[in-house]
């Protein structure tokens, strides 16, 4: 399958130590609910409800990056605001290690999805 090869290009190499991050996040997006889809493309994994709500990508700075669509909610903490993909992801939050995605992680992830 053409997302399994997208996937593992994603994380292998000196990226490889990043792929139980992605598989941390991958884990709480799909217990979000039964209408989750992952699409995994060239540069990144995106994950759909009836819209796209989240996207992971690794970084260039021995990160993943977890992109989010929230609208207009102000940044705070690790929550950084961005404009990415045409302006329907508005905030970035940075992993390093599958602990970083915690309560903080799932909490917005479940925002991004409710509101997709």
């Amino acid at each position: 399958m053409q997302g399994d090869k997208h996937l593992a290009a994603h994380y292998s190499g000196v990226r490889a130590p990043l792929r139980p991050v992605y598989d941390a996040v991958a884990a709480v997006a799909l217990a979000l609910g039964d209408d989750v889809t992952v699409m995994p493309k060239r540069e990144y994994v995106t994950f759909v409800r009836r819209r796209q709500f989240a996207v992971i990508q690794p970084g260039d700075r021995g990160e993943v990056e977890l992109l989010l669509c929230l609208g207009d909610v102000p940044a705070e903490g690790r929550l950084e605001e961005v404009d990415a993909h045409g302006g329907s992801l508005t905030h970035r939050i940075r992993l390093k290690t599958k602990g970083d995605v915690d309560a903080f992680v799932r909490t917005r992830l479940r925002r991004a999805y409710d509101k997709a």
